[in-house]
């Protein structure tokens, strides 16, 4: 563990979030105008950055109209992890995103949720673990017991804090202490903008402690106690439903609307200004390079079928 680096992680996670390489995954998802994006497992640098750009992402692109996002972490590094949540907190204004948790989602991962427009969990997840931490491990006795003396030639005298086999002093601590209560501070500000609640209120509820689901309501850490995977099948289940009825309206215009809504979607796919007319449209077509010759027969097909409209 690189001593000295600060966590917020839920308890008895801690050696998780020490690893080289966290154990955690990513991914993300598009159904109709919904995105989902799933986070599991302890938040890293990456995880963050990625987070971020999907999210700023999906708040640009304008046929995205939902956002869900799924964690279930126990937290991770403070790295990025404030400068994320105002991230979120941000695009929520512009767009919903709803924070989805079946299991847990404590510490970081809970202030990113937090920042979310709503918290759904499920009725046996827990969230919470408000607050920061540090590890330093003073092996200097079992340095001199290995006969060994490390010294450390440094620049300032909280350079080198944590050092293997060195000696950590009181004064070490207490400057360290002054920069988990800072990052402390941050935490709790960046949850009481995204709950909208009081810091008097949530400072009680910031111990450290984690909250199943329902407790968690009661206190105003989430906003619906309700199976998280049913939650994101029924919102799955409606952008389907609205994709298709999109389509279904689509193909019902008349044929000159069909053509120009075609041409638009292969402008965007080639790259190419087209031509609006079915004539102008199929000759443009004729000489399209091997990886258009689908758009193209897509094309002429479609417009066949609505060669009676």
């Amino acid at each position: 563990m690189m001593s000295g680096k600060l966590f917020a992680i839920a308890p008895g996670r801690a050696s998780d979030a020490a690893l080289a390489e966290p154990e955690n995954s990513y991914s993300s998802y598009r159904v109709g105008g919904l995105t989902v994006v799933e986070v599991e497992g302890v938040l890293d640098g990456a995880i963050t950055n990625r987070l971020r750009r999907d999210v700023l992402q999906s708040e640009r692109d304008e046929s995205v109209t939902e956002r869900i996002i799924l964690f279930d972490s126990p937290g991770g590094s403070t790295d990025g992890n404030d400068d994320l949540a105002a991230t979120i907190r941000a695009s929520r204004e512009v767009k919903p995103i709803t924070a989805i948790v079946p299991s847990v989602a404590a510490s970081a991962a809970y202030n990113l949720a937090a920042s979310c427009l709503r918290i759904v969990a499920s009725p046996a997840a827990s969230v919470g673990s408000i607050g920061v931490f540090s590890v330093l491990v003073d092996s200097s006795e079992q340095a001199a017991l290995l006969g060994l003396r490390v010294i450390v030639v440094r620049s300032g005298r909280f350079k080198g804090l944590g050092i293997p086999g060195v000696e950590v002093t009181p004064e070490q601590i207490e400057n360290l202490q002054r920069t988990v209560d800072g990052h402390a501070r941050l935490f709790l500000a960046s949850v009481a903008k995204g709950r909208r609640m009081a810091t008097g209120r949530l400072q009680e509820l910031a111990d450290g402690s984690m909250y199943m689901a329902s407790e968690a309501k009661a206190n105003g850490l989430i906003d619906e106690v309700k199976s998280a995977h049913d939650y994101l099948e029924e919102r799955i289940e409606y952008h389907t439903g609205q994709a298709r009825a999109a389509r279904a309206s689509w193909l019902s215009q008349p044929r000159a609307k069909v053509i120009e809504a075609y041409s638009e979607a292969v402008a965007k796919e080639t790259g190419r200004s087209l031509p609006l007319t079915s004539v102008e449209l199929r000759r443009s077509l004729v000489d399209s390079r091997e990886e258009y010759r689908e758009l193209a027969e897509a094309f002429h097909k479609l417009t066949r079928s609505h060669s009676g409209a």
